[in-house]
């Protein structure tokens, strides 16, 4: 059988269009090879990051091979369409009677003969991923393992993993992590803190259901039920059940799932109001959850707080708290010799002194009081652009634990104050309300840390100075009805 030549055309670009080459009876895929056969829509978009990813990710910073939209199209190669060329938001379906091709789909069976008349394939790249590759760092341990599970082989070449593969079962027989061709699972990745939170249960309910529904549709699945515990257990018993899933169940990824309630919180009755009802539309997506265990494979789920009655972390074989497990103390942050290693490779820089301010600003956290670990959140951004900020304040996540510390009790914060490891459980809406100051909370959130233990006792302080400017800038916004950019400089 002779090779597959694929014309492929990015929307916007008004350069040539391009081939990809499928050869037979192999082709060489991130360092492996994949029979032609195997090659899925999720294997072609590396193909095509290979010709197109360095031109991509110059004009669109953030990008990477499995955020493209393919459609499969049939346009003459000579013809000349200014949508095609000029417009990166052109409806392909409406203007060239595409259809969106969908991760498990075969390239093989999608172009059993494909003409070198025709462009058969319109790449749409999104507008833009600068705003989540900045903004979202917090949700780079989430991205990391959606790779893992959609064994992105070639992104961890160097690492442990690779070289110490996991075994993976699939349809009883033992496989390695590592092998190229293994069958890919379903991963269902949400980010809860996209959606808007603010604005009533209602929105938010709508929101999620037109998420998951779009999750739906990347593995061409038309989701009908309009209920979130109605398309949630649809969504995962549909992917689950998929003819092309080997696993027979499906992978979930959840980050900060507390975001529709911390963000309706400040000290306004109808935001205490908003955040209750959000609580509720959460509570039916994790009751789905609950009840679906069975067709779940492995959830991971990140977020600033327990709450309490969420279905989460409740009930037989559900998800297990890790935050104070002691042999997880460093996986949170960065530690000082993994950003002494970084700098290795930006040459430059003065590191002892930049290690010294780094340090003072975005180092201290401590999970067993023994581990210190730096903000990855912090670092990362200070790495994107090499300068020294505060990074705390421009994330703005929790800035509303502020509103409830009262000025009197701004010593025992600022100070060490101590509380029974016990104390460190789920909580409730009403009990952030009620507590002065809510040093639980604050823990949970990252204002207070461990520096040490004594039995059953944690001693907790504020981490760094980054942590200590943030909160005393967010107390003085409050107390003097500024913003906390004004409150900063005071």
């Amino acid at each position: 059988m002779a090779n597959k030549i694929v014309y492929c055309f990015v929307l916007g670009d008004t350069g040539n269009t391009f081939l990809v080459t499928i050869a037979e009876p192999t082709t060489l895929i991130n360092n492996n090879e994949h029979p032609i056969n195997d090659i899925t829509v999720a294997f072609f978009k590396d193909l095509i990051w290979d010709k197109k990813g360095s031109v991509l990710k110059t004009s669109r910073p953030g990008i990477t091979s499995d955020m493209l939209d393919l459609w499969k199209v049939e346009i003459e190669e000579t013809a000349t369409n200014i949508k095609l060329l000029k417009n990166t938001e052109t409806d392909i379906e409406k203007a060239f009677e595409g259809e969106k091709l969908t991760t498990f789909e075969k390239i093989n069976e999608i172009f059993p003969k494909p003409s070198p008349k025709y462009i058969h394939i319109i790449m749409q790249p999104p507008l833009s991923a600068t705003t989540e590759h900045k903004q979202k760092k917090g949700a780079f341990g989430i991205e990391i393992l959606r790779k893992h599970l959609l064994f992105k082989h070639d992104l961890f070449k160097d690492l442990y993993i690779y070289q110490h593969p996991p075994e993976i079962y699939v349809k009883s027989i033992i496989r390695k992590w590592n092998e190229s061709d293994l069958p890919l699972i379903p991963v269902i990745r949400l980010d809860f803190s996209v959606l808007t939170l603010n604005e009533g249960s209602e929105m938010l309910r709508n929101e999620l259901i037109q998420l998951l529904k779009s999750i739906g549709e990347s593995y061409g699945i038309t989701l009908k039920l309009d209920s979130v515990k109605g398309i949630t257990k649809e969504l995962i018993t549909t992917l689950a059940g998929h003819e092309e899933n080997m696993y027979e169940k499906v992978v979930i990824l959840i980050n900060e799932y507390d975001s529709p309630i911390l963000n309706a919180f400040d000290a306004m009755k109808e935001s205490l109001t908003i955040a209750d009802h959000n609580h509720g539309v959460l509570k039916g997506f994790f009751e789905m959850l609950k009840s679906s265990q069975q067709y779940i494979k492995f959830c991971f789920v990140t977020g600033v707080t327990m709450f309490s009655n969420m279905e989460l972390f409740s009930g037989a074989n559900q998800l297990t708290d890790m935050t104070m497990r002691d042999k997880l103390s460093d996986a949170y942050g960065f530690m000082e010799d993994e950003i002494v290693k970084a700098f290795e490779f930006s040459g430059g820089y003065d590191i002892k002194e930049t290690m010294t301010k780094l340090r003072e600003r975005y180092n201290g956290y401590f999970w067993d009081g023994q581990t210190k670990v730096y903000n990855p959140y912090s670092v990362c951004s200070f790495f994107d652009a090499y300068q020294l900020e505060n990074f705390w304040i421009k994330k703005g996540r929790t800035s509303f634990l502020a509103k409830l510390i009262s000025i009197e009790h701004i010593k025992n914060i600022t100070s060490e104050t101590t509380i029974k490891k016990d104390f460190i459980i789920p909580v409730s809406i009403e009990s952030i309300m009620n507590s002065t100051p809510p040093i639980s909370l604050l823990f949970q959130a990252g204002y207070l840390t461990i520096k040490r233990t004594i039995g059953e006792d944690l001693f907790l302080e504020i981490p760094n100075h980054e942590v200590r400017d943030s909160l005393m800038s967010e107390l003085w916004s409050n107390s003097l009805g500024v913003t906390i950019e004004k409150a900063f400089k005071i």
